[in-house]
């Protein structure tokens, strides 16, 4: 959990364990190649691995060439794959002896086949298999559409257009929590295919090798009208997810933003193992002005929107971080008896997403919700409409062609207006009433 290993081995008491060692630091850095066949084995018991990795193993890992099966060195062939398929980068090493290994010097295989038999068995594995390029996940984005559709089709074309991502290719998964525009989310997602497809924009965009842009994969899921769980709608996407692939961590996007075309790459390097990194959140003082009871306000944090868009702020963390625009490390679905709640006993506060989300992170786990830096944020396209200060620091940071792209966007006037759909018009969201149960009841610490 702490590195994102794949792979791990060590180390153990008994025969051989002096041969058990880390990696080479010149190895682990890229300036000599990994290749495990052809370099020393140090890959001592116990060895795990993350079970995505068996679809990666087939009979022929454990066969030579004419199909027979190898009977010493019988788990070469899977882990020499695993080992590639892992990288240096996520090879775990354990120091500490954890493992007896005891050796049977009459019935071992090492004593009953032949040394020359087990020399072409090691050399097959060696020698005799094709091996693995390392596997490179999807980068997991996760938009949750409610009643701004009428953005969707402009906002699939900036997440194509993320750069510096390397060879990770994003995979957009669209969770339309609003049935009754299915059809519209699906016509829309079909129309961008067309443009991915047939475009000269989307071509020269691919061509680009020092963009290194790989086309944008969509899923498209539609909530029924019994199914909703309102914005925790995403946290419930994602626990299924997760059961189906290997993910390391997730990225979670509004329905309502501009992203910079580096703003995911910006994520990703900020993400950290056992964090959440976001580019808003709050912080909060005891002896800061108080709601109800003399507890910290929601709405009177330490430093306010403003702070964070300009930078004036001195802390790198907050004890409160918001969803959209963030990346999680996907291991706080481990914990899902408790982050799940607001699917299942605390159904009110399933509009409430982040400070359920945030109040697991910091006071159950000890994680930290990091903040990012200030140079390169979404834009929130209605508050780039009409909030004046909001605009006048945000546009500095845009070229004037997305300045007038953003403002020449179709929005509605009223009705499903980007800000008026907002949770915090909802009237039936209280985050203060949670707020401050959340610090009484559940005993969170805030300040």
């Amino acid at each position: 959990m702490d590195t994102g290993a794949f792979f791990t081995y060590g180390s153990y008491k008994g025969r051989w364990e002096e041969q058990i060692k880390d990696l080479p630091s010149n190895v682990r850095d890229g300036e000599i190649e990994f290749k495990p066949r052809e370099q020393t084995w140090v890959y001592g018991h116990p060895r795990t691995f993350k079970a995505h990795l068996l679809e990666h193993v087939t009979k022929q890992d454990f066969q030579h060439s004419d199909g027979s099966w190898l009977i010493k060195c019988t788990e070469r062939g899977f882990v020499y794959r695993m080992l590639e398929l892992a990288g240096p980068s996520r090879i775990g090493y354990i120091a500490e002896k954890i493992y007896n290994y005891k050796f049977s010097t009459t019935s071992s295989t090492l004593a009953t086949v032949p040394p020359e038999a087990r020399a072409a068995m090691l050399s097959h594995t060696i020698s005799g298999m094709k091996p693995s390029e390392p596997l490179v996940p999807d980068l997991d984005v996760v938009l949750l559409v409610w009643k701004r559709t009428y953005l969707l089709s402009s906002q699939l074309v900036w997440l194509q257009k993320q750069i510096g991502l390397g060879k990770r290719q994003v995979h957009l998964h669209l969770v339309n929590n609003n049935w009754m525009t299915s059809e519209t989310v699906n016509e829309i997602v079909n129309k961008f295919k067309e443009w991915q497809a047939l475009s000269d924009e989307m071509k020269e965009l691919v061509s680009k090798s020092e963009s290194a842009i790989l086309p944008l994969k969509v899923t498209v899921s539609h909530n029924n009208r019994d199914q909703v769980y309102h914005n925790f709608a995403r946290f419930v996407y994602v626990d299924e997810l997760r059961r189906t692939k290997p993910i390391d961590e997730v990225v979670f996007v509004d329905d309502d933003q501009y992203w910079p075309p580096t703003f995911v790459s910006t994520l990703l390097k900020a993400h950290q193992p056992k964090s959440v990194s976001t580019w808003y959140g709050k912080t909060f003082r005891k002896e800061q002005e108080s709601g109800e009871g003399g507890l910290p306000s929601y709405w009177k944090p330490d430093a306010g929107l403003t702070d964070i868009i300009t930078g004036e702020i001195e802390y790198d963390s907050f004890k409160y971080g918001g969803t959209g625009g963030s990346i999680f490390d996907a291991n706080l679905w481990l914990l899902d008896s408790q982050l799940l709640r607001p699917a299942r006993d605390l159904s009110s506060w399933a509009k409430i997403d982040d400070l359920w989300a945030s109040y697991v992170i910091d006071a159950l786990l000890g994680w930290n919700i990091n903040r990012i830096s200030n140079n390169v944020l979404p834009i929130d396209i209605g508050d780039f409409h009409k909030k004046k200060t909001y605009y006048n620091e945000l546009k500095k940071s845009v070229d004037i062609s997305i300045e007038r792209e953003l403002l020449r966007l179709p929005i509605p006037s009223n009705g499903a207006g980007i800000l008026t759909v907002a949770t915090y018009a909802d009237t039936t969201v209280d985050k203060q009433a949670m707020f401050e149960s959340l610090q009484t009841k559940f005993m969170w610490d805030i300040a």
